[in-house]
């Protein structure tokens, strides 16, 4: 490539390689104002297209006093959105508008030079977002556009620039992935950041009104994978991912509070364990997990009502392993405090409810027999399971309008129904949300759960038991939701869920997402371990690091230094560079006759000034004879005669 000299790059760019630039930066910014606050992402459209339209009819830069005005509003508008700007989103917010600005200075090649430059750090921003496959795809075509845009203010066509920057991108790519692999990995990937604010991205959040999983329903955003160890799959209907519990109620809304560590020795669960690895990115700070937990890592803790939180929550992807033993049941004594807890129900409201509740404990001996009459309730009383099971008015007797008017409901409504039934009847109850089943993926052998799985279900305290007990009301009324997923249960209504893609195509994307998150986005100190205890070279030691690193880097260093080595000689002609480097070593810079000196003016001049040593005399007398005596000197001779110019230059004292 072309490299500009300082003259060069304080001169004006073209208007084609400006307006290339622009839309360079444009590209880079779309992933970000899908991140940003909204009044940035105006503001910084509102600029670019100011810029664009400046640039079109030939305005170069603004003057200095009104890109300082625009700084301060930039500055102003990213703390009124955000009331820093600093962090994750008001860093990235704040150099995302001041490249745009920048671009404002445009005047000079070297401007737009450091517009490009400024654009590779808001590049590096955007994985603080997003890592995913689609993100890999987007910063290797945002890469291409920065140099060749950089090519296009060299001066370069855009044909020669294009050529330039597939074969440098292309050449560097062993390296980039050889620099990937051996590089000393932390224990978590460099850019994972601690959430600044607690935001559900599939729906599971703290809160849970009759309605709102309808909706998380439509949504096929993945939500996370799973991998089995010792190749197990439960059943579907064991694939219940418990995030959050719901113990608080005011007649509308379900709300979970914040719960105390919980011991590992308090849970006495039996049974053969599940080993697991979640793919994710939290929930809230919270993770989903099976039920129940036997195991976990160090970096989440076991809180009561089994519910998983990370000691420091992300906004990025994790992975976490797990172990459960998959049972229905969690054993707990409750106390007669936490047993009025687990029964409390707003002091008004829902009064048909309340009284079927209490007829169903009147005529039943135990709490067992009150759960029963209240499944068959939902079995024989004509409900309907539904995505569309219409609005609810929020006025305090949502339940009853459920159970005796409507009857058409999605899993939250049977799970809060239920608990209410229970509460109302003197049983303690508790809504629980998360996830039920997934999508395997043969091809790369783990499980997806999007958010279309979003389920809600009830949990149930029973004495005889002295254990919490799983329900799910929704069973009762649609067995095909809980034994063949929601896709079974909902097949007229799944079409805009899943997507026009084919089948195949979508099993393909899922696995190189997968794989993307396994071994690029989540490749920490323990994939590089065993990557190489794969490659049999057993534990990753300093010693053989410096010794792979070294074989490696070697063989993807060297395409790269031959295409370097190719663009030099083809950049410089070597005579010509050879004999300007004699004139720049001895003439002064104001001596501006001697520098259209020819080589036997240059000898004579040597000659007055005693420097024409016998070496100096040998090299004019064979640049005078490669230059005039042949048609045409030969390469390999020109090259030779450059360096021993280069070699007498060192050795020469001025």
């Amino acid at each position: 490539m072309s490299i500009l000299s300082q003259w060069q790059t304080q001169q004006p760019s073209s208007k084609y390689a400006q307006v290339m630039a622009l839309l360079t930066l444009l590209w880079i910014a779309l992933p970000l104002l899908q991140q940003l606050p909204l009044g940035v992402s105006l503001l910084f459209g509102v600029l670019m297209l100011v810029r664009l339209l400046l640039t079109m009819v030939g305005i170069g830069g603004l003057p200095t006093w009104l890109n300082i005005v625009l700084m301060f509003v930039a500055a102003a508008a990213v703390y009124g959105q955000l009331q820093t700007i600093f962090g994750q989103e008001g860093g990235v917010s704040l150099l995302l508008l001041m490249a745009v600005i920048k671009s404002f200075e445009g005047k000079t090649t070297r401007d737009w030079q450091v517009l490009l430059v400024a654009a590779l750090f808001l590049v590096a921003g955007a994985l603080l977002f997003q890592q995913s496959l689609q993100i890999g795809i987007w910063l290797v075509l945002s890469l291409l556009l920065i140099f060749s845009s950089l090519c296009l203010l060299n001066g370069m066509s855009w044909q020669f620039a294009w050529r330039n920057t597939l074969w440098a991108l292309g050449l560097s790519l062993p390296l980039m992935v050889a620099l990937f692999l051996l590089v000393p990995r932390f224990p978590e990937p460099l850019w994972r950041l601690p959430t600044q604010q607690n935001t559900s991205k599939t729906g599971v959040s703290t809160e849970l009104t009759m309605g709102d999983m309808a909706q998380v329903i439509e949504s096929n955003e993945l939500a996370f994978n799973v991998s089995f160890k010792q190749g197990v799959l439960p059943q579907p209907n064991q694939l219940y991912w418990r995030v959050m519990v719901m113990n608080e109620f005011d007649g509308n809304t379900w709300r979970a509070a914040t719960q105390q560590t919980m011991l590992q020795d308090a849970l006495r669960i039996s049974g053969k364990p599940l080993d697991y690895e979640i793919t994710l990115q939290d929930f809230e700070g919270h993770i989903p997990a099976l039920e129940q937990v036997t195991q976990l890592d160090e970096s989440m803790q076991l809180r009561e009502n089994q519910v998983i939180v990370a000691k420091r929550p992300y906004a990025q992807l994790r992975k976490v392993a797990l172990q459960s033993v998959l049972s229905p049941t969690i054993p707990e004594r409750l106390s007669q405090g936490q047993t009025r807890h687990w029964l409390s129900l707003p002091a008004h409201g829902n009064l048909r409810s309340r009284d079927l509740a209490r007829t169903w404990r009147s005529s039943s001996q135990d709490e067992a027999e009150v759960v029963a009459k209240a499944l068959d309730f939902f079995k024989t009383k004509g409900f309907a399971y539904s995505l569309s099971p219409g609005k609810l008015q929020q006025n305090g007797d949502q339940i009853d309008q459920f159970l005796f008017d409507s009857k058409v409901g999605f899993c939250e409504h049977y799970a809060s129904s239920f608990v209410v039934l229970m509460r109302a009847a003197g049983v303690p109850a508790r809504v629980v949300t998360g996830y039920l089943g997934g999508t395997y993926n043969d091809n790369g052998q783990f499980l997806q759960v999007r958010g279309k799985e979003a389920h809600a279900w009830a949990e149930v305290w029973l004495p005889s038991k002295q254990a919490w007990v799983r329900i799910d009301p929704t069973a009762v009324v649609s067995t095909t939701r809980i034994d063949d997923g929601i896709n079974a249960a909902l097949p007229e209504q799944m079409g805009a869920v899943e997507g026009m893609l084919p089948a195949s195509l979508q099993k393909w994307m899922a696995s190189s997402q997968f794989y993307w998150q396994q071994w690029v986005v989540n490749y920490d100190a323990d994939n590089q371990q065993a990557l190489f205890a794969r490659l049999g070279m057993g534990a990753l030691t300093v010693t053989k690091w410096l010794l792979v690193a070294l074989v490696v880097l070697c063989v993807t260093i060297a395409p790269v230094w031959w295409w370097w080595r190719r663009q030099y000689r083809q950049r410089i002609e070597p005579l010509s560079a050879g004999f300007m480097l004699i004139k720049q070593f001895f003439f002064e810079e104001d001596s501006d006759e001697r520098w259209h000196y020819g080589a036997q003016d240059m000898q004579q001049w040597l000659q007055t000034q005693q420097l024409l040593t016998p070496t100096w005399q040998k090299l004019l007398q064979q640049y005078n004879n490669l230059r005039y005596a042949q048609n045409q000197a030969p390469a390999d001779q020109s090259w030779q005669w450059y360096r021993q110019v280069k070699k007498a230059l060192k050795a020469t004292k001025r």
